[in-house]
């Protein structure tokens, strides 16, 4: 008994050590990532305004769900809303917790010199998980424990992909509206998104609505209150 005590405190160690030590990336590591991520969360529209746009992203996020609150910033739009999911824990018995979280939007239309606009949407996330701890040597202890997540920009396109889609469709651009179902196919590979890029902004805990559910009129005067 004292041999597997002493086993799992080594393992632990091994773990907190391997979480602290970071690899530190190089300068073109840097710079391909920043690139990589600017490409992500930006896009041209060539012939459209500020206003279309911010009509347009103000109905984005009306439609995934009642509880964004849209407010004007100096730059665009922000949306924010709380939500709370049950999942699975890594633990031997499989046991659920509930991870509460905010999700912060971001969008920056800025007008191009030769016309159009340049749209930038930045999305990050904050969350805790409450009983939902892995804590080595004890990862089954039924105490209530509260794990928070600091706040971080994503940087998983299926996030992005998912608001530029609806946007495009808002904005005339693309003639299909993607539901949570249709982009969990294209833009994650149909894969769970405990593991893979996720959604989880517009449909984890989300109304999911579709343009025709709310008579939304693409292109058209303001129908949403």
């Amino acid at each position: 008994m004292k041999r597997i005590f002493i086993a799992i405190s080594v393992l632990s160690a091994v773990v907190m050590l391997m979480g602290c030590t970071q690899k530190v990336p190089t300068p073109e590591k840097i710079v391909d990532k920043r690139e990589r991520v600017q490409r992500m969360i930006t896009r041209v529209y060539p012939d459209k305004t500020v206003q279309d746009v911010l009509w347009a992203a103000d109905r984005v996020f009306r439609l995934a769900d009642d509880n964004y609150v849209i407010s004007p910033s100096p730059d665009g739009l922000r949306a924010e809303r709380n939500w709370k999911k049950k999942e699975a824990l890594l633990t031997s018995d499989f046991s659920r917790a509930t991870s509460f979280g905010s999700d912060t939007w971001m969008v920056t239309p800025k007008p191009l010199p030769q016309g159009g606009v340049k749209v930038t949407a930045m999305h990050s996330m904050q969350a805790a998980f409450v009983s939902g701890c892995l804590l080595l040597p004890y990862p089954n202890r039924s105490d209530v424990t509260l794990c928070p997540e600091m706040p971080n920009l994503t940087t998983t396109s299926a996030t992005y992909d998912l608001f530029f889609a609806r946007l495009d469709y808002l904005l005339g651009k693309r003639k299909d509206w993607i539901t949570c179902k249709k982009a969990q196919k294209l833009f994650t590979n149909g894969e769970s998104s405990l593991f893979y890029e996720n959604l989880d902004p517009f449909c984890t805990d989300a109304n999911d609505h579709t343009p025709d559910s709310l008579a939304v009129q693409r292109g058209g005067k303001e129908i949403l209150p």
